[in-house]
């Protein structure tokens, strides 16, 4: 694990303790790292952080849900495009509600580097015009269109995020094979950070797993949820008091957290909730 690796899951831990703190009801207190010394556990013991909140202890682990293939590269090309635009109207934009633009994937794998300040101009001048336009719920909630000088179709849509008001996010159109691809690194999560969080409950604590995105192509919170319940629910492993399941999507400055309850029967979809929003410069690195 890299220093930024680490740097990120330490505040993705803060960002879950502080959500946990207000669901409890209750502060945080004698928080330390398993991974650290001199605290440091055995192997099969060693999750990001563990701290006591109200009169329970929390066990917490991160796990980053990667990207596959060339998804990683395309993500880094949209950010270099859309993240200044993202900075410049941050908040500026009409409230409540957040803004989500999208673009089909390898719409920009033909746009050089030094095309890109020009098109930048471009899209944020489009987006300032018709953000105002968009209704606040649908049909009517989105426009579709080739701006002038962009070069490429972009859809921007108006959606019912009040943690976020005003902000925009951006984020390619969804492959329609992307849950399938996704089920290998979320399995591989499982494999490597399951038995760890098992122990800590086994021995009375609450285990808590904090699924990571930074990929812009894997932000639907949806899609990401159903497949680490899915995933549970084949290990027999059902979200309760016992063991929960928060989703933290770090794609952009501004962090998200959800909360992850799975349906009482397996056909019914699982229920996801926006339980904070954090930007990251005031997170903290815990430990």
């Amino acid at each position: 694990m890299t220093v930024e690796e680490r740097a990120r899951d330490r505040k993705v831990c803060d960002a879950v303790v502080r959500v946990l703190g207000v669901i409890e009801s209750a502060a945080s207190s004698g928080g330390f790292s398993p991974e650290d010394p001199p605290q440091m556990a055995a192997e099969n013991k060693r999750v990001d952080w563990v701290c006591t909140i109200g009169s329970r202890q929390f066990a917490i682990e991160a796990t980053l849900v990667q990207a596959m293939g060339k998804r990683i590269e395309m993500s880094k090309h949209l950010s270099g495009l859309c993240k200044p635009i993202a900075l410049e109207l941050d908040g500026k934009l009409p409230a409540p509600h957040i803004y989500e633009l999208v673009v089909q994937p390898g719409a920009l794998s033909a746009v050089k580097k030094k095309q890109l300040p020009a098109i930048r101009d471009h899209l944020l001048a489009w987006v300032r015009k018709i953000a105002p336009t968009l209704a606040a719920t649908a049909p009517n909630n989105y426009a579709r269109d080739m701006p002038t000088g962009v070069g490429f179709e972009v859809i921007l849509y108006r959606l019912p995020k009040q943690q976020s008001a005003g902000r925009l996010r951006w984020a390619y159109a969804m492959p329609k094979d992307l849950q399938q691809e996704q089920r290998t690194p979320v399995r591989k999560a499982m494999r490597e950070k399951l038995p760890k969080l098992c122990r800590w409950r086994a021995e009375g604590a609450v285990a808590v797993l904090a699924a990571v995105t930074k990929d812009i192509a894997l932000s639907d919170e949806h899609m990401v949820a159903e497949l680490f319940v899915s995933e549970l629910r084949s290990r027999g492993i059902d979200l309760d008091q016992h063991s929960r399941l928060f989703i933290v999507d770090t794609a952009a400055c501004q962090w998200p957290v959800y909360a992850v309850a799975s349906a009482a029967e397996q056909q019914e979809q699982t229920c996801i909730e926006e339980v904070g929003n954090f930007n990251e410069s005031e997170l903290t690195e815990v430990g």
